[in-house]
């Protein structure tokens, strides 16, 4: 069992972490090679023992729930928790879902006038255009 000096020493390195994830953007925070919070950085900083972050489970959570929001994924409590973002990526949808409709019919008209010049091409209408009708 950890003595009580340990265990406040522990208490106390999870509240400056803490304290420091809530004052830090997101921006801010010091990314490794895989894009993940740089712990050993930031530890270092903080004045805390990087082997701390392996033995005191609240440090090791508070690193995962910021890489979460490094990369932009929400915990699934959180996630239940915004219905706003459920109501945003809705108007993406739409507003992707009509950008293709509009895509879909101005390839329809596209096509539509390749076939005709194609025609034109093939019997020789094309030529009689180009070349005027004095030919």
């Amino acid at each position: 069992m950890k003595s009580q000096p340990s265990k406040a020493k522990g208490k106390e390195n999870a509240t400056r972490l803490q304290i420091w994830i809530r004052e830090t953007p997101t921006e801010k925070v010091p990314v490794n090679q895989f894009g993940k919070a740089a712990r050993q950085k930031i530890c270092a900083e903080l004045g805390i023992a990087r082997s701390t972050v392996s033995s005191n489970a609240t440090i090791r959570i508070l690193f995962d729930e910021l890489d979460m929001a490094i990369s932009g994924i929400k915990s699934a409590d959180n996630e239940i928790l915004s219905s706003g973002s459920r109501a945003a990526q809705k108007n993406v949808v739409i507003a992707l879902l009509a950008s293709n409709s509009k895509f879909v019919s101005e390839r329809a008209s596209l096509k539509a006038r390749m076939e005709r010049l194609s025609y034109l091409e093939d019997t020789g209408g094309l030529l009689h255009v180009l070349l005027g009708p004095e030919n």
